[in-house]
């Protein structure tokens, strides 16, 4: 289940220590949830015990809100050197296209002045280029990217990756360990090996068949929904259904 989570992170260079923060939160957060529903007292000692989470980041997260404060991004930090010291700017004040070569390139320079030799600039200047930060001509870089940022679609679209993440793993859960007379669906359909040049077509076809099932799903499913038929509401906990063919 945590690798695909990793291989996001990867893809998008967030590191270890971000993801660690990240549980941590997520630990807490979902803790004090389950025990807020089941009438239980919420307390720091409570919160450790049921987490494994230490007391200090415990309580530091419950007075911050559970707000992820992401870490000092040795990147980041390189890309504003790079755009406000003079040693690597232009006259204009623009950033410069430095030199890669050696232990004694701009670059090189660069990154010591940021991060005191603890890591090599080779090793920077490879992750830098992976994620699409610089871009080499010969033996010089330029910087592509100003600073990190997470636009808003972007991360909209991760929420509903957070939320349909959930859904799936309750609805397996649920088929796993509770065995209901009637499961929950879960299928999946592969072929491994269709030509590249009829992907286009199979997406178009796959996402105009998906609307129109996920419209009659709609219409089924509102004949059962209280919100819209109030009168046929029972004094009964109500209970959410949801189909998620992506």
């Amino acid at each position: 289940m945590l690798r695909p989570v990793i291989r996001l992170c990867l893809r998008h260079s967030l590191k270890l220590g971000d993801l660690i923060e990240m549980a941590k939160i997520a630990f807490i957060q979902v803790a004090q949830e389950d025990l807020k529903r089941l009438n239980h007292e919420v307390s720091m000692s409570r919160l450790t015990a049921v987490t494994g989470v230490h007391r200090k980041d415990a309580t530091r997260i419950s007075r911050s809100g559970g707000a992820f404060e992401p870490p000092d991004n040795l990147l980041s930090r390189i890309m504003v050197q790079w755009q406000h010291d003079k040693r690597f700017t232009t006259k204009e004040g623009k950033p410069g296209v430095l030199s890669a070569e050696g232990r004694e390139s701009e670059f090189a320079q660069l990154v010591e002045s940021v991060n005191g030799g603890n890591l090599s600039a080779y090793a920077v200047l490879y992750e830098m280029e992976r994620i699409g930060a610089v871009q080499r001509d010969g033996n010089r870089v330029k910087l592509c990217w100003r600073d990190f940022v997470i636009e808003d679609n972007v991360e909209h679209g991760l929420g509903l990756l957070a939320g349909d993440t959930n859904d799936l793993a309750g609805a397996v859960e649920e088929n796993i360990f509770d065995r209901p007379a009637v499961p929950n669906l879960h299928l999946k359909t592969e072929f491994d090996n269709i030509e590249a040049r009829k992907i286009p077509e199979i997406r178009g076809w796959l996402l105009e068949q998906g609307s129109l099932f996920h419209k009659r799903a709609r219409e089924y499913l509102s004949q059962f929904d209280c919100d819209m038929h109030p009168s046929s509401a029972v004094k009964k906990a109500c209970k959410r259904v949801v189909y998620s063919g992506k």
